[in-house]
């Protein structure tokens, strides 16, 4: 995807591709939960793999909803069994024929572009693609499949950042807006996934603010031409420009003058602050998924989910928000309060809004997790452990709100740095412990239930042989009841085994 890899590389704080860490099971049932939910999943969420039901957690969708957005879907159909009444306009497409590489694309591709084209209608857009995945399914990674298949997704993602980017100047329709691109899990080589190798885990998540796109742009082309139009005239004559000649222009000149760098912008100062600031950005940084619900439900100002154990990563953040935030209102890089929001803000006020982002989530996150321990039980040294982090977050926090106007300005600076550094341990602590309850699959166990399964299994066809045997022996009217109601409650009980 040749055109998304050049946008990562050389669009420095306006977009990022960061590795994009699934937990156990990796099927888009239990992904779509994690995403919507910020929670882990349980071994059971593998029975519903081809079957999901309705999402009864507290989720984004929920809360997005209650803020009065507009959300549209289309794609793959498992949104329809999550949440079928989320959503204003749906376009589900069925997604267990993995023969089948083009339906499910085609028909996102076939109502994206017009809905694109009338933004005023929708709030949140959601495009679940399905195609390249029924590849590797099908042929596997490495197939031709595969590959034609990853080209096709450049050039249609490669659209909707054209389309976008030639509306995101001032006052257009796409100024606030933010593009993730991302995958809910990997395959291994022979297109499989479900487990929990590298393989299946890993994939890539690309978030673009298409403002800070712009404004990167802006910045360079006044830098190199002074007296030439201003970039909304040029974005807008190269929008309009004859489609035969280059199919993406405005997405070239963006790709092309991605290269500004502002020197007081946070993501530049990881020589400063490693532990906040993680570079070169590129692909150099990893996250775990849950670390996006979080953030997503920070930048469009609604409540963090309920069950959420991820916490708002610090490279996403530099990238996507901009200033400090009051926790009541979008970040997203341009407005807050009503009024704008410089993007070069200093990295002490960054730090601040960040240190500020971090105490709603690990409030958040406490309150769950010794809830979670009140009625399910949580080991309680490793729970004690995690609440004296954040008893120590609350005591860095209760110093620097106690007396801000009586440190300097390096000692504000420094104490932010530490209160943010003493929240990521808690948020991190927090998520192990709950990773050693929830998805700690061991194998001892689980071996000895499929051999008790085998086990009852081979008794049950043992016993049905010797109730064949007798039906065939024995005389009309003879038939014994009991084994007849036996054998058939077994034979129920198994099938609801097997398809449960």
């Amino acid at each position: 995807m040749s055109c998304l890899v050049r946008l990562c590389c050389q669009q420095g704080p306006a977009a990022v591709a960061t590795r994009f860490v699934a937990d156990t099971p990796t099927i888009t049932m239990s992904r779509l939960k994690a995403l919507l939910t910020g929670g882990l999943p349980t071994f059971l969420d593998i029975g519903q793999s081809f079957s999901a039901s309705a999402l009864t957690e507290d989720n984004l969708l929920q809360h997005l909803l209650t803020r009065g957005k507009r959300l549209v879907v289309m794609g793959d159909d498992t949104w329809m069994q999550l949440a079928k009444d989320a959503f204003i306009e749906a376009y589900p497409y069925p997604s267990f024929d993995v023969h089948d590489l083009h339906t499910v694309d085609d028909g996102v591709q076939e109502h994206l572009v017009p809905l694109l084209s009338r933004p005023e209608t929708w709030d949140i857009l959601i495009a679940h693609y399905l195609g390249v995945d029924h590849a590797g399914h099908t042929y596997g990674v490495n197939s031709r499949h595969m590959s034609a298949k990853l080209q096709q997704m450049d050039d249609q993602v490669s659209q909707v950042i054209e389309t976008l980017a030639s509306q995101a100047g001032p006052g257009g329709a796409y100024e606030d807006t933010l593009l993730l691109v991302l995958s809910d899990h990997g395959q291994t080589q022979g297109g499989d996934h479900g487990g929990g190798t590298r393989d299946e885990t890993d994939s890539v998540l690309l978030a673009l603010s298409l403002r800070k796109m712009y404004q990167a742009a802006h910045k360079l082309h006044e830098a190199s031409n002074p007296s030439a139009q201003s970039l909304q005239q040029h974005t807008s004559s190269l929008s309009t420009a004859d489609p035969t000649q280059n199919s993406r222009p405005l997405l070239d000149q963006l790709v092309t003058a991605g290269g500004y760098s502002d020197p007081a912008s946070p993501t530049h100062l990881s020589e400063q602050y490693p532990q906040l600031t993680p570079g070169p950005w590129f692909c150099n940084s990893s996250m775990s998924q849950i670390d996006l619900t979080p953030l997503v439900a920070h930048l469009l100002g609604v409540a963090v989910p309920f069950g959420n154990l991820g916490k708002i990563p610090p490279h996403l953040y530099a990238a996507l928000a901009a200033g400090q935030d009051s926790g009541n209102s979008s970040t997203l890089g341009m407005h807050y309060d009503g009024a704008p929001v410089d993007d070069g803000a200093s990295y002490p006020d960054w730090l601040m809004g960040y240190a500020d982002a971090l105490s709603a989530n690990a409030e958040q996150v406490h309150r769950y997790l010794n809830r979670y321990a009140e009625v399910g039980g949580l080991p309680s040294a490793d729970l004690a452990s995690v609440n004296n982090l954040y008893i120590q977050v609350q005591q860095l926090r209760s110093r620097s709100s106690s007396s801000p106007g009586a440190v300097s300005h390096e000692a504000g600076t420094a104490g932010s740095r530490d209160l943010v550094l003493a929240q990521l341990t808690f948020l991190t602590s927090a998520a192990d412990l709950a990773r050693k309850r929830f998805t700690l699959f061991q194998q001892g166990p689980i071996w000895a239930g499929c051999a008790l399964g085998v086990a009852v299994l081979a008794w049950q066809i043992r016993y049905c042989w010797r109730v064949i045997r007798g039906l065939a022996a024995a005389q009309a009217g003879m038939l014994d009841l009991a084994s007849i109601l036996l054998f058939t409650t077994l034979s129920a009980f198994h099938t609801l085994g097997l398809f449960s």
